[in-house]
């Protein structure tokens, strides 16, 4: 019995992402958005909250259905400097014991990252401002404003807007993303 669920449930899935190929090869590439970009010194400043008004809300009936995929980078940076900041990162990781559940993880395996950090919301206004927060939270984020604000560095945000795709589809183009540019920050895959 339990033998033919479990089959069933592969062939299932087969067909599932076999969907989603087909349905990803037919996508047209999205237009990126942005680059947005802001200096870590501006976070909790009126140039981040103006910042944050340029992103869709996601409540907006126009938002209905839009799931966006968004990358945080450092523009023409060199990999030490990512290093540095993933260093700054873990130390400020480390010293907030009570909050290191939510804060997300460096990636030791990517030694040339092309992003900083790779993710995507439906609600993508609130989604960056906890990226950007200084608040104590659970929200598993980067939470620049802790750690960063006094840091004199860009940072741009780019992001894709899909409508009305199946959930698999849009993990599989995050998860694209994701294995392209190698962030320095977070993790692979769905919550």
């Amino acid at each position: 019995m339990i033998d033919s669920v479990f089959a069933d449930a592969m062939q299932a899935a087969a067909g599932e992402l076999e969907r989603t190929r087909t349905e990803l090869r037919k996508l047209p590439c999205p237009f990126p958005f942005g680059p947005l970009t802001f200096n870590l010194k501006d976070l909790g400043s009126a140039k981040e909250a103006a910042l944050l008004k340029r992103l869709p809300t996601g409540y907006a009936k126009a938002d209905k259905g839009n799931d966006h995929i968004y990358v945080f980078s450092l523009p023409d940076a060199p990999p030490t400097v990512y290093k540095h900041l993933c260093k700054v990162f873990e130390g400020a990781r480390g010293t907030d014991s009570e909050q290191v559940a939510a804060y997300c993880r460096v990636i030791k395996e990517h030694v040339c990252p092309g992003a900083l950090y790779v993710g995507r919301s439906r609600r993508l206004r609130k989604r960056i401002a906890e990226h950007m927060d200084r608040k104590d939270g659970g929200t598993y984020a980067m939470h620049l404003g802790r750690w960063a604000s006094d840091l004199d560095l860009e940072i741009s945000i780019s992001y894709i807007t899909l409508k009305d795709r199946s959930d698999t589809l849009v993990q599989a183009v995050e998860d694209g993303l994701w294995v392209a540019l190698k962030p320095a920050l977070g993790r692979r895959g769905a919550r």
